[in-house]
């Protein structure tokens, strides 16, 4: 009876998956031209003072995120951008592109803006503070409209003739627009007996979305992403309460934050669905919940010295993408995403992020099946088990075996996997 109710139990989870994913992870979300400008501390309103640096570079969550998971995937599988940019010629536009093609990111799903319009890549200009490392964003789509929902149509029958399509993301940007992507890959409401292809997630981050909107969206979604702002603004509305505890984010136990708190009343509404929920908390970790088992999960961020938040939030939901569709369980993606967006807080930019440890050891992954390696560099030593928490030498270091007795030594572990299925 016991063994039954588990299996009746892990028969309610999509995750970990019961085998990796093969093809094509297609991200939809804002393409956009950032303009940092580096200054020692905020400015005070009506003063002046001259900024410390100056950089341009392609942000926004879709272009972040897609830069971040073709860092993470294994080889032979592929990323893919989906939404908006320019008309042709436009200079903002073509660097946009030459920034994702050269990261290894396809572009060629992406719609093209009317040369009639007369619009721009949406610009957002960034005060990044030294003294904190905290960012402030003032935006402007200058023109530009939202990409169109009958765009995913012409998209999925584009992708029929090349690699599989396993995994579709989207950016809650619009309402309904989203809710008609999400329709158009899942036209009816699925009863989640089995996993469905391609696996579809939805990042909602805006504080202003209302909750009765979003409903038939995650109805839809196997695995949703909720930030802070959202869940503080909503929060009130979600407990049914105004005295919502202004230290409930800060909770002592994890399982009495706020976070879980909203999540499990969101879930109340969702008693049917089968999906996993993730809210990442910035400095204070993550939390992942199941519905409808009403598991949840919980993993400490990393304590870094804070260089550049600037698309750590983008980089936390790239890394989960690669370890849910690598075959991991909530907590190893947790951990995972952790690992990798502070690996992205304590450095400038998005480039360099399969995390690496401070002990001279090269944190990688078996090429067989998902778990953590942590390899050796000559002089270093460690007896730390390795950690299934799911890392990429960026495909190219090869990890050879102990047998053999050439290279870097794997720790604790050989190169073969042995885990049951793989």
């Amino acid at each position: 009876m016991k063994r039954r109710r588990e299996d009746e139990e892990q028969s309610k989870k999509l995750f970990p998956l019961p085998r990796p994913l093969q093809g094509r992870f297609v991200l939809y979300g804002n393409i956009c031209l950032d303009c940092v400008l580096e200054v020692p501390s905020y400015p005070k309103e009506d003063s002046s003072q001259r900024a410390t640096g100056f950089t341009k570079t392609l942000g926004g969550n879709g272009a972040n995120s897609c830069r971040v998971l073709a860092q993470l995937v294994p080889s032979g599988q592929s990323v893919s951008s989906l939404g908006i940019v320019p008309a042709q010629g436009d200079a903002d536009g073509e660097f946009a592109l030459k920034i994702l093609q050269a990261g290894g990111v396809e572009t060629s799903l992406l719609q093209r803006g009317s040369a009639a319009d007369d619009a721009g890549l949406p610009t957002s200009f960034v005060l990044l503070s030294a003294d904190s490392g905290a960012r402030t964003i003032i935006s402007s789509r200058r023109g530009l409209k939202e990409m169109d929902a009958s765009h995913l149509q012409e998209v999925l029958k584009q992708v029929e003739d090349g690699a599989p399509l396993c995994w579709c993301h989207l950016e809650c940007r619009q309402m309904p627009g989203v809710l008609q992507m999400a329709s158009v890959l899942r036209p009816e409401v699925p009863d989640f007996r089995s996993p469905l292809k391609p696996i579809l997630s939805v990042e909602v981050e805006k504080p202003a979305l209302e909750v009765s909107a979003l409903l038939p969206l995650l109805q839809r979604c196997d695995v949703a992403f909720f930030s802070s702002d959202f869940i503080r603004a909503q929060a009130s509305n979600l407990l049914g309460t105004d005295d919502v505890q202004a230290t409930a984010g800060q909770a002592e136990d994890w399982r009495d934050h706020l976070a879980l708190q909203c999540l499990r009343a969101l879930a109340s509404k969702a008693t049917e669905w089968r999906s996993l929920w993730i809210c990442p908390w910035g400095a204070f970790g993550a939390f992942a919940l199941e519905v409808p088992s009403g598991e949840a999960y919980f993993e400490k961020a990393l304590a870094v010295k804070v260089v550049d938040s600037l698309g750590a939030g983008d980089t936390f939901v790239a890394a989960s993408l690669c370890a849910l569709g690598g075959g991991a369980d909530p907590q190893q993606v947790l951990r995972f995403a952790c690992e990798v967006a502070g690996k992205k807080v304590s450095q400038a930019g998005l480039a360099g992020l399969p995390p690496r440890s401070n002990e001279g050891r090269q944190v990688c992954r078996c090429r067989t099946c998902m778990w953590r390696f942590e390899i050796l560099s000559p002089g270093a030593s460690s007896s730390a088990p390795a950690l299934p928490c799911l890392a990429r030498a960026a495909g190219h270091l090869p990890i050879p075996s102990p047998r053999q007795g050439a290279g870097p030594q794997t720790n604790n572990r050989d190169e073969a996997c042995t885990r049951a299925g793989n």
